[in-house]
């Protein structure tokens, strides 16, 4: 498949509604321009080269195109939230803190600190010995577990300070709850400590009594002792072992604890609460809102992921690898599908008429530059706005002064004859079958420069005929009568008339509905038009919604593209041709002479 290499030429002249100057004179300008370069001087063509990847604005016109969906979802989350915290029960917290005393002590005259690990001690203030003895100071009847639950111990850093938490949905009960703990654990430490310190004493003690067996047991080996050498080292034992008892006593001594040993105490006792801690709506709020967004989001992209519409010019480009010639936005007049409406006449200041225009200037430069005389024009699937953009464009290329004949090709669904209130009695299908001849076919709409050849008859061999030697000839007598012809013909997926046709036009217009084409649908036609080697010219944006966001806006893709016209151009000099009044009054052979009756001339040429 051939793309026809005026792509950036085409692509600078979609219509943009912030442009105050009229087509004209925008038209006229770029005529200038395009004119101005030709002289003397040979373009180098330039491939057309989609744009690629995902841009930054790309992501920006997702999030505007879905805002109402994720908000949506996050007001979903953040209801859902709002309504769990409603239901939960709210429940208040003390606090209360209590610093840990190390234990002192004396051994041999040396003094001492006993360590204290804080870690270990906030989990002996979760343990169930704690928790018993806050059971029985308040005289509750429940399981150890439920109530170690609401507890929470934590450890100030750096400090050997212990902050103990309770929640409870009674503030009082929390506040008695927190100072039950702390002093159940700072007795469960005494208790611990005592018999810590008795246990070594009473260690101390056993040693003691066992010196004090053998130091009678050696005085009472002195007294039955005749030997004074004997007698001497028996007494210095017993001296060894007096000292050992009174050292060791003098440890008992020191290490003995009393009544007011400290371990520890409450620095600062849990007051009461005086607004619940759950539910806590600022936080719940903010994290709904935040996980609602990201759902919102991811949701979003999802769904443009999985969405096959097509999101613009650019869009349209990358799928189909040739230039969108020109965009047609949505008629806000048109509101039923079988109404037909020409817009080129009926409202030419509209931006729908203006599109059609630069769609026309399009065809203009493929046919002075490259040669191209007859135009096939289609699309993907039906109702995508293929018929209307052949008559409109039909008409636009009238006005500009050329002699056009537009020919209904599309036998499942003819409607090209009802835009120009032309009958559909004899038509394309006749004249291919030998019925009729060409002149007595064409109809004269009213239109200057128009001739419109409907599709005529439904016949059985229909599919033979419009590959056959027949329209080969047909084509070829239209070239010769016409300045441009423009054949509307059925879509491309599922139709083997256009693709019969294709390959015999000089080129080929690919229509897309920007609500209702989508991404595999045209990458499938272009494959289609591919295989029979079509020259696509460019398409056709069509039923564009100007204030749709999705989308990226056509005037951005005009300011980008403007002077790639000249730069871009297929190889050889750019001709805009302007041929003498007279040699553009039709012969005989041509069509404006009204022979037979049949055809009248045309308005605009001399009797």
């Amino acid at each position: 498949m051939g793309v026809l290499g005026v792509h950036p030429a085409i692509a600078a002249l979609h219509f943009d509604t912030s442009m105050a100057p009229s087509w004209r004179s925008r038209s006229a300008g770029i005529m200038l321009l395009v004119a101005s370069h030709s002289k003397g001087s040979t373009l180098e063509p330039a491939p057309f080269a989609p744009a690629t990847g995902v841009e930054f604005r790309e992501y920006i016109a997702v999030l505007r195109n879905r805002k109402w969906s994720i908000a949506v979802v996050a007001t979903l989350v953040l209801g859902a939230t709002l309504a769990f915290s409603i239901r939960q029960t709210p429940l208040y917290e003390s606090k209360t803190k209590v610093l840990i005393e190390a234990l002192q002590i004396r051994g041999g005259g040396a003094a001492g600190d006993i360590t204290t690990n804080m870690d270990t001690e906030s989990q002996v203030v979760g343990s169930s010995s704690v928790a018993e003895l806050v059971a029985g100071d308040l005289g509750v009847q429940e399981p150890i577990e439920h109530l170690l639950e609401p507890l929470k111990v934590e450890v100030v850093p750096n400090t050997e300070v212990l902050t103990i938490s309770y929640r409870d949905p009674n503030p009082e009960e929390a506040r008695r709850r927190a100072n039950a703990f702390a002093r159940a654990y700072l007795e469960f430490r005494r208790e611990r400590l005592l018999r810590e310190v008795t246990a070594g004493i009473e260690r101390l003690r056993a040693q003691v009594q066992d010196l004090t067996v053998r130091l009678e047991h050696t005085i009472e080996q002195i007294g039955n002792e005749a030997d004074p050498v004997v007698r001497m080292q028996l007494r210095a034992r017993v001296n060894t072992l007096a000292a050992q008892i009174g050292l060791l006593q003098q440890q008992i001594q020191d290490v003995e604890p009393d009544a007011s040993l400290l371990v520890g105490q409450i620095i600062l006792p849990a007051s009461l609460p005086q607004s619940p801690v759950v539910p806590n709506y600022p936080m719940n709020i903010t994290l709904a809102l935040f996980a609602g967004l990201a759902l919102g989001i991811g949701l979003a992209f999802l769904r443009e992921r999985l969405d096959e519409r097509l999101r613009g010019t650019d869009d349209l480009e990358a799928h189909t690898h040739a230039p969108v010639l020109a965009v047609v936005p949505k008629l806000s007049g048109w509101r039923k599908r079988e109404e037909d409406m020409l817009v080129t006449v009926s409202d030419t200041d509209s931006q729908a008429a203006e599109a059609y225009r630069t769609l026309r200037v399009a065809v203009l430069f493929a046919a002075a530059n490259r040669g191209m005389k007859s135009f096939l024009v289609t699309s993907s699937r039906p109702d995508e706005g293929k018929t209307m953009t052949t008559a409109n464009l039909g008409v636009a290329l009238a006005q500009a002064g050329k002699r056009v004949v537009v020919v209904s090709a599309d036998r499942r669904r003819p409607r090209l004859h009802r835009f120009f209130g032309c009958p559909n009695g004899i038509g394309l299908t006749n004249v291919l079958a030998g019925e009729a001849d060409l002149r007595s076919a064409l109809h004269q709409p009213g239109i200057n420069n128009l001739r419109v050849l409907s599709s005529g008859a439904w016949i059985g061999n229909y599919d033979a005929i419009f590959g056959s030697d027949p329209m080969v000839r047909l084509l070829s007598e239209l070239r010769e009568y016409a300045d441009l012809v423009l054949i509307d013909a059925g879509p491309v997926l599922g139709v083997a008339d256009t693709v019969s046709l294709a390959p015999l036009v000089d080129g080929v217009l690919v229509v897309a509905n920007a609500d209702r084409a989508t991404r595999r649908s045209v990458r499938q036609a272009m494959q289609q038009l591919e295989k029979v080697d079509a020259t696509v010219v460019g398409c056709v944006l069509n039923n564009y919604d100007v204030h749709d966001v999705s989308y990226e806006y056509p005037g951005k893709h005009v300011r980008r593209n403007l002077f790639a016209l000249v730069r871009r151009a297929k190889s050889g000099p750019l001709t805009i041709p302007h041929e003498p009044e007279e040699s553009r009054t039709p012969s005989g052979d041509q069509l404006g002479e009204d022979r037979d009756g049949v055809v009248s001339r045309s308005p605009r040429n001399p009797s």
